[in-house]
């Protein structure tokens, strides 16, 4: 069953408060009957295709475990990267049942804890988590605000740099070579390279301008708001502890210039803020060079779920860091509206202690998604799609040192991936968490003058860019920014000294 949701779909659900699993948390069997003993789970599974594949004979491979292991099913939740932030709202009004949140990669953690939208998860772990936080274990301070544990680090790696995905194919096509570590000014000689070339291809694209990738290019901290950054950010992390606004920085300036000049040499569209079309997509088909993401081995083995026709390269811009954002990117929250909140920590619990659930919420259905290669090893079938395989792109399910690699596999991935883990620096703040609550009023003001000013900065369309960002500064500078980073780092000094 498809499972998207639409703007009527969205109308409809807020006038009929209707949800995806009834009130008593039971949905009817294969049979048709119902078995009230068996708690329904619904699960959030993102996407990176619109129309993902159907997913009930996954759902029954998935339940064949879970109900004689927890006594409890499993229905899966498809929700497109796009429609993600929309689909939370909707759990907020009531106007969608999902009990396990994919928190963090659009919406932060922070927000859905000062929203209310995740529960407390102490006293289930303890009860029915135990493995988990095994597991987890220091990631989990990056997720406990005022001492209470909101979700679980669906990551168990999350070591990162920052950087950029390239095309190699058309690398090698025009002769281009990317500098390690690479930055923007590399970048702009090759949009003029291509450009020059004839290729036709753009050099990247900022979407509608609603994610930034300020963070790709330059150090920074952002207690896991990577998406606007409104709590402000810490520049060169792994020295230093003092916030600033993001904004009003040199660098913020430096970037926004950049993209403007890219604009006006053309080297990348000028009109990605209402195009509506997916930089992902765009970068899937060949028609730009680049995307910006991050880099360690953990990213290189999820890119091999795209069943890319080209190999994608990954080069740092940024450091190794173990971060409080980069834990925080992909997590799992319970809904505060769950009807079976202790199912939910029990479901994770089996999830990242058995490979085989892991492995199938992952990888979707042997002989229809993948085929084996051997015993560790699998090869992807098709591409992801409506009509093709399981897409679970955005989502991560399990601990990924024990799940399959995919082909090609050289056999030394996961060894690689914990001497990155290893080898990373953390932050200063690692296991800080800003609580935004005591400026709430303040955040939504910020959110609301960076939805209308960044955009057009990031899409290189501001005319004259330093006028704009001055004007925008102003704007935030009577929103309240200066409270919200205030207060984050009066939380911080104080979270500082406790640690000492």
């Amino acid at each position: 069953m498809k499972k998207r949701i639409t703007a009527a779909l969205t109308a409809a659900l807020l006038l009929c408060g209707c949800a995806s699993s009834a009130a008593d948390g039971t949905t009817d069997t294969a049979a048709g009957g119902k078995n009230k003993d068996t708690a329904v789970l619904v699960i959030e599974n993102i996407t990176q295709d619109p129309e993902p594949a159907d997913t009930a004979e996954l759902e029954a491979a998935v339940n064949a475990i879970t109900v004689p292991a927890i006594n409890c099913k499993v229905e899966i939740y498809n929700c497109y990267i796009d429609d993600h932030q929309q689909a939370i709202s909707m759990v907020d009004v009531g106007g969608l049942n999902i009990d396990l949140i994919s928190a963090g990669l659009v919406v932060s953690l922070p927000s859905l804890v000062s929203d209310g939208t995740v529960r407390p998860l102490n006293d289930l772990l303890d009860r029915y988590g135990p493995d988990l936080l095994t597991k987890c274990g220091d990631l989990l301070k990056c997720t406990t605000f005022n001492g209470m544990i909101y979700a679980v680090p669906a990551n168990l790696y999350p070591e990162r740099s920052m950087g950029i995905g390239y095309n190699s194919s058309i690398a090698g096509e025009y002769g281009i070579t990317v500098p390690d570590p690479v930055m923007m000014e590399n970048l702009t000689a090759i949009g003029q390279q291509l450009k020059d070339s004839g290729s036709g291809v753009w050099l990247t694209d900022q979407g509608d301008g609603n994610l930034s990738s300020f963070h790709s290019f330059y150090d920074i901290e952002s207690f896991g708001e990577d998406v606007n950054y409104c709590y402000g950010v810490i520049q060169d992390p792994i020295h230093n502890t003092d916030i600033v606004n993001a904004y009003e920085t040199d660098e913020y300036r430096e970037y926004c210039s950049t993209l403007h000049e890219w604009k006006e040499k053309g080297l990348i569209r000028d009109d990605s803020l209402l195009s509506g079309k997916n930089a992902q997509e765009l970068f899937s088909r060949g028609d730009i060079f680049f995307q910006w993401t991050s880099v360690s081995p953990a990213t290189e083995e999820l890119l091999k779920r795209r069943n890319l026709d080209f190999e994608e390269v990954l080069v740092p811009a940024t450091p190794n860091e173990l971060t409080t954002s980069g834990t925080l990117e992909y997590t799992w929250g319970v809904a505060s509206s769950s009807l079976h909140p202790d199912k939910a920590v029990e479901f994770l619990n089996l999830l990242y202690t058995d490979p085989d659930l892991a492995n199938l919420l992952t990888y979707g259905i042997e002989g229809k998604d993948y085929r084996k290669i051997d015993e560790k090893t699998v090869e992807l079938t098709g591409n992801t799609g409506s009509s093709n395989r399981y897409d679970s792109y955005f989502s991560i399910y399990g601990d990924s040192a024990e799940t399959w690699l995919i082909s090609p596999a050289s056999g030394t991935e996961k060894s690689e991936m914990k001497k990155f883990s290893e080898e990373a620096q953390p932050v200063m703040t690692f296991g800080y968490s800003f609580d935004p609550s005591p400026v709430s009023g303040e955040v939504l003001a910020v959110t609301e003058v960076i939805s209308n000013y960044r955009p057009v900065l990031e899409c290189g369309l501001a005319d004259d860019v330093d006028a704009a960002l001055d004007e925008f500064n102003r704007q935030l500078d009577e929103a309240g920014i200066d409270r919200i980073i205030e207060e984050n780092q009066r939380q911080l000094d104080k979270w500082l000294a406790l640690s000492e």
